[in-house]
């Protein structure tokens, strides 16, 4: 195949040698739109387990250079603010937002950051991630204007970024909050990963840092510092020096490059009244730009910096491309970077990915290979679910609720078992199966699900309402005979117990003792020990519960 003519630089390439392969590229372009957009969140999270999409934003900048302001678009954005086309139609993607060159930071901080800090309130985890090439904009959206950052003064607050919106907003809600009687606790945490390596930006002490997970904990880096903050102004000041102390260099494109990809964690603690505890964080991500050697003149020590940069984020890329092809297999641990982000990319997170990119020409190969990135972060879904911590007290309701859950599971498949083979099992053990034969007493048997009546158990008043607002109930009574068994209940999910609230019909008794636990059966129907009452099956078969 011949290859394309050349063009001038300044002139758009979509314009030139781009149109005359337009029959060629269009099924390209088809590829790399999505036929149907996925709804975006700004709330709770649909369905049982909370699964959400990664809400992915681009923003261009404007032109600031003198070339630049003699340079050309190629795409430019929609008028419904959700897709961008190139100039001759060769390309189209379609996102959950897209802000033009005009745009404000205030109106991307409502998009962006708005939800992202309405989320970690509720107790979930959310991330802001800013990706682009290098000078593409990404430190301002995140930061606000360099000077501010790295020097001293103060930024109008319309040129404010992402963060210092962020803390203000979260500091705003949390004051509105503890008027009802709710106590948050604040901690901020700045990292950086700089050539594979992982520093403390807010306690530079030269220590080794390393990712680990626990089951309690779940994702952390271990030895990083968090500083008890008590106003916005205490994270905005944090910033500013964490920031002084971040890897920067001059290149030809950007004259204070970021050599490092910095990430600033803000952990929220809130507990209620009623003792119940959750755990929100929010991570704000500003990631270095990728770029070409001989575009941006680095050498010597800058050169070693765009090699590590180009490495991390081919592997963010390979992580992004098999969360979305859903491959067995996740190359996490290729890159620190990566290892860090875990839990944003296809974990318990809820994410908005921001793109920031320049419409112009000279920068369109680059734009490009963003929105690509962009469109394939869209298929990456992510589980995210609220943190609690539970308490000894709550814990041990909980077992209350598993194990009601289990004995209405078993009363449930043993009306289904006995249903599926033309009669029914019955509960005591002194009744006769209905259609006779052993096979089916024998299968009974092996389900666990025959044995003695399930009796009228009574569960502690201590626990809290269960999912849904429907709690578990206080009363067990087991249902024989031609009375079919409720439906087995969903997962537990929601927040946990809460006590000193009734349970269901509710009661009066105390939370179970250690001893009753001791006493509780492990048979069908079993629940806690407590006062019981012997209830006879329909079938004619007694017995007694535990």
């Amino acid at each position: 195949r011949a290859p394309p003519p050349r063009c001038p630089r300044n002139w758009p390439r979509a314009l030139g040698w781009m149109e005359a392969r337009g029959e060629e590229r269009a099924p390209m372009a088809q590829a790399f739109s999505p036929r149907k957009p996925r709804p975006v969140l700004t709330g709770t999270p649909p369905g049982p387990q909370g699964e959400c999409s990664i809400r992915v934003v681009s923003r261009f900048r404007p032109p600031v250079t003198d070339e630049e302001l003699r340079d050309r678009p190629v795409f430019h954005v929609h008028p419904d603010g959700r897709v961008i086309e190139a100039y001759d139609g060769s390309y189209r993607f379609e996102l959950d937002r897209a802000f033009a060159e005009a745009s404000t930071q205030s109106s991307v901080y409502d998009f962006v950051g708005g939800p992202a800090v309405e989320a970690v309130l509720g107790g979930y985890n959310g991330t802001v991630l800013a990706y682009g090439q290098t000078g593409s904009g990404k430190s301002y959206s995140m930061l606000g204007p360099a000077q501010p950052v790295a020097g001293s003064g103060q930024a109008p607050e319309e040129q404010q970024g992402i963060v210092s919106r962020a803390a203000r907003h979260l500091f705003r809600e949390m004051a509105a909050e503890a008027e009802g009687k709710t106590e948050f606790t604040l901690r901020c945490s700045f990292l950086e990963v700089h050539r594979e390596h992982m520093h403390d930006l807010l306690s530079p002490t030269g220590r080794k840092l390393r990712v680990k997970e626990l089951p309690q904990r779940g994702l952390f880096v271990d030895g990083l510092s968090r500083e008890n903050v008590t106003s916005a102004a205490e994270v905005v000041g944090l910033l500013r020096a964490g920031s002084r102390l971040r890897a920067v260099a001059r290149t030809r494109q950007n004259p204070s490059s970021s050599r490092s990809h910095a990430v600033l964690a803000l952990h929220v603690e809130q507990r209620s009244l009623g003792g119940t505890e959750r755990l929100g964080k929010l991570t704000l991500v500003d990631l270095a730009g990728s770029e070409k050697a001989a575009r941006s003149g680095c050498a010597g020590e800058s050169l070693e910096d765009a090699k590590k940069i180009n490495w991390s984020l081919s592997a963010l890329g390979k992580v992004i491309d098999a969360l979305a092809e859903q491959r067995p297999h996740v190359p996490y641990r290729d890159s620190q970077l990566t290892r860090v982000l875990e839990e944003a990319l296809g974990g318990n997170c809820r994410t908005t990915l921001l793109v920031a990119s320049s419409a112009l020409s000279q920068h369109y190969e680059e734009t490009l290979s963003s929105l690509r990135f962009a469109t394939r972060a869209k298929k990456v879904r992510n589980c995210a679910r609220v943190n609690y911590v539970y308490s000894c007290e709550q814990l041990v309701c909980l077992v209350a609720q598993l194990q009601e859950e289990l004995a209405a599971t078993r009363r449930h498949l043993a009306r289904a078992a006995g249903d599926s083979m033309g009669g029914s099992v019955a509960w005591g053990p002194k009744a006769a199966p209905r259609g006779g034969g052993t096979e089916k007493t024998a299968e009974a048997a092996r389900l666990g699900l025959s044995g003695s009546a399930p009796a009228l158990c009574q569960l502690p008043a201590a626990c809290g309402p269960g999912p849904g607002g429907g709690g578990v109930s206080a009363t067990v009574l087991a249902r024989g005979g031609s009375t079919p068994p409720p439906p087995p209940p969903g997962p537990l999910l929601g927040p946990p117990p809460l006590l000193g609230q009734p349970l269901g019909l509710g009661g009066a008794a105390a939370l179970p003792s250690a001893a009753m636990l001791r006493r509780a059966s492990p048979t069908a129907g079993s629940c806690l020990a407590g006062p019981t009452t012997p209830v006879s099956s329909s079938s004619g078969g007694g017995g007694t519960g535990s």
